[in-house]
């Protein structure tokens, strides 16, 4: 028969009886596997997050490409517009003088028309009537070229001012100053046509 020794009083049995630097370690464990863990979801989190960055890197990268083509093409395209009707920077006062004279000369040849239209009632004879025809014509005439003028002055001045966009320096300020002036030149030239 086995016989049980006696526990001294205040004592536990040993495998019962555990050290506290064990239940540190454990907790140790328990927290370092926690930082592992928390470590490795960042870093993943980090590359992820250099991931995008890259992806909306080469994006911002391919719309300034595009957009610096975008913006050769429509240069291009200005440029040869105004080569071709000899337009530059230069030439938008000069456009709008030619529109003010083109719609003084129209103005001027619509009161000829109606004086030649009244006198073609008024005139007696045939040969007075025929002369009335015949300047009535040329008036009607000079209108038509004068509204000519109008337009061609109005192409002249919108190339040359859509050209102002072609010369470099901040896109944003170019466009509002040139919808500006192109909203003038728009109101000018149905006034022109109105009048000539």
């Amino acid at each position: 028969m086995t016989t049980v020794e006696p526990q001294p009083a205040g004592s536990e049995p040993a495998h019962k009886r555990r050290s506290p630097w064990l239940w540190v370690s454990v907790a140790l464990a328990v927290i370092a596997v926690g930082l592992l863990v928390w470590g490795l979801k960042t870093q993943s989190d980090l590359d992820s997050a250099r991931s995008d960055v890259d992806r909306l890197q080469a994006q911002v990268d391919q719309s300034a490409q595009d957009g610096g083509a975008a913006r050769a093409a429509i240069t291009s395209v200005i440029g040869a517009l105004a080569a071709q009707i000899g337009a530059t920077n230069a030439d938008l006062a000069a456009a709008e003088q030619q529109i003010k004279s083109a719609t003084d000369a129209g103005a001027q040849a619509a009161k000829d028309a109606g004086a030649a239209a009244q006198d073609a009632i008024a005139a007696k004879g045939e040969t007075a009537k025929a002369n009335a025809q015949a300047a009535k014509a040329d008036a009607q005439q000079r209108v038509a070229e004068s509204k000519a003028g109008v337009a061609a002055g109005c192409a002249r001045a919108y190339v040359s001012t859509l050209s102002g966009l072609t010369s470099g320096g901040n896109v944003r300020d170019q466009a509002a100053a040139v919808v500006s002036q192109l909203k003038r030149i728009t109101a000018d030239c149905k006034d022109a046509f109105s009048a000539a």
